[in-house]
């Protein structure tokens, strides 16, 4: 097999130092590379938490809060709200977490509705079937 060399040659002082390289073993790394790093690059998600003894409107007021949102409760509603009998966990944004956990009232004995406007950074919880 031929090798490859190559005469370095001092630039600093005239040549006065050179020194013979062997570029076969020049290009092998001295030490051995470091294995690749493994990095997660996913996002988690934010976690909405409503609690047991709760209200919905309890849940979704300070959520809103918490996310600058402004909420608005119909006033048709004013003297109704489910209570949580259990504690509920929802993962995603903040829209997401609104829609999942008033779309399980969609169906109950007053059915609710979520409306919002992202430009207003608002929801508003209704009555299905009412219109405002």
């Amino acid at each position: 097999m031929n090798r490859l060399y190559a005469l370095l040659v001092c630039g600093m002082c005239s040549g006065a130092h050179a020194q013979l390289v062997d570029l076969d073993q020049a290009t092998k790394p001295a030490i051995a590379p470091a294995p690749a790093l493994k990095i997660d690059m996913t996002v988690a998600k934010p976690e909405w938490v409503g609690q047991k003894g709760s209200t919905l409107r309890q849940t979704l007021t300070a959520w809103a809060a918490k996310a600058q949102w402004d909420f608005i409760w119909d006033q048709r509603l004013e003297e109704w709200d489910y209570n949580l009998v259990a504690k509920v966990t929802f993962h995603g944004d903040i829209e997401e977490a609104f829609s999942s956990f008033v779309g399980l009232y969609e169906f109950a004995d007053i059915p609710l509705v979520l409306q919002k406007n992202r430009e207003q950074r608002l929801f508003i919880v209704g009555k299905k079937g009412d219109s405002k």
